[in-house]
């Protein structure tokens, strides 16, 4: 079946900076490394390379679009795996993704969390260090919303916040910015790559059967007619479709290529502070989709911020950026794309519509 418009994506100036490029994607298994793998590959014509832990393939999403290119199985805590990833691949950008990403697993292993969030990006940029002759020009670290310390004032962080986080998930994205933040300015000219670090959260979209996470739950008690269990039905999250963050963080990854110094820096992407919205008002959207949905409100037995809103302007200014798709929408796509039968079509549906979107707003960080 051919899933492609071949039309689209050909008024899209990120492909003509993709195009041919090698980029090397770690976590290209998960949720959202295997959208990116997508765009990346079917859309923007870059030849890509994965690098993943065979133990935790996302099968739902990954396996479904079954895409033609080479991943490389192995563990980002292993300097010798990072080195022979990339003695193999020899990319021009990496963008890494591979974590452990749930907040509740952190509570679990604490030790594992920390293990693979911190010295999963050191052994990146060391296995660059230790590998001379390589070719990146660019690196995107992807961390998180929650590495900010987080004192429930409702202040939407900006980049120049003070790094923190309460639970073990958080503090370690924090470690991760603080040790992608040392090897960019303390081995700039050693490295000759420029880094950029991209802090998003409450990421949505079809593709994620992660448990512990509000969508996926909604779907399965829809799907088994169970009663939903939610916690913190007055937690406000910048809930966004897994398109806007992706075009975000490819935008970054273009401006690195070219070479532009002005883009080695930490990011925040998420939607405008008026979009950030409860937990309960994506349960009213839901119930919406799902009209037969049943719904509790039960205590949280972990510690939960209240609020959590980012602070844009920093890539706003650069470059125009803001996200294509309200929160609505985003939880409506989402919903949608569980609901049918050929979830690989939905997906190259999803990315078409999000940039048929790009073209008529001239989003210029996507045109």
């Amino acid at each position: 079946m051919e899933y492609r418009s071949g039309s689209v994506e050909d008024l899209v100036k990120l492909k003509e900076t993709f195009q041919g490029k090698k980029v090397l994607i770690t976590g290209n298994t998960g949720f959202k490394g295997s959208w990116l793998a997508t765009i990346l590959k079917e859309f923007f014509e870059a030849h890509i390379f994965g690098f993943s832990n065979e133990e935790f393939i996302n099968t739902n999403h990954f396996k479904t679009l079954n895409l033609d290119y080479d991943t490389y199985y192995g563990d980002v805590r292993s300097l010798k795996d990072w080195k022979r990833v990339l003695e193999l691949t020899n990319p021009d950008l990496i963008i890494h993704m591979a974590a452990q990403s749930l907040v509740f697993d952190s509570y679990t292993n604490p030790s594992y969390t920390f293990d693979v969030n911190t010295v999963g990006v050191s052994n990146l940029f060391q296995s660059l260090l230790d590998y001379p002759n390589q070719n990146v020009k660019g690196v995107v670290v992807v961390t998180s919303d929650k590495c900010y310390k987080n004192d429930n004032s409702g202040k939407a962080f900006s980049e120049e916040d003070c790094l923190g986080g309460y639970d073990p998930y958080s503090a370690s994205k924090a470690c991760s910015e603080i040790i992608t933040n040392s090897y960019r300015d303390s081995f700039s000219k050693e490295l000759g790559v420029l880094i950029a670090s991209v802090r998003s959260g409450n990421v949505i979209g079809g593709g994620d059967f992660s448990k512990n996470r509000l969508i996926p739950d909604i779907v399965k008690a829809g799907e088994e007619g169970k009663v939903l269990s939610l916690r913190s039905p007055e937690s406000t999250r910048p809930w966004q479709h897994v398109l806007d963050p992706l075009f975000g963080y490819l935008h970054i990854a273009s401006k690195l290529l070219e070479g532009s110094e002005a883009y080695s820096t930490p990011f925040n992407l998420g939607p405008e502070l008026s979009d950030c919205i409860r937990v309960k008002d994506v349960v009213d959207v839901a119930c919406k989709v799902i009209p037969h949905l049943e719904v509790e409100f039960t205590p949280s037995e972990r510690y939960e911020a209240s609020r959590l809103e980012l602070d844009i302007t920093k890539l706003k200014d650069l470059c125009g950026f803001s996200n294509l798709w309200n929160s609505k929408k985003a939880i409506e796509k989402t919903l949608k794309w569980y609901g049918v039968r050929d979830r690989k079509a939905q997906t190259f549906l999803n990315i078409e519509e999000y940039l048929r979107e790009a073209t008529i707003r001239e989003a210029r960080w996507i045109i």
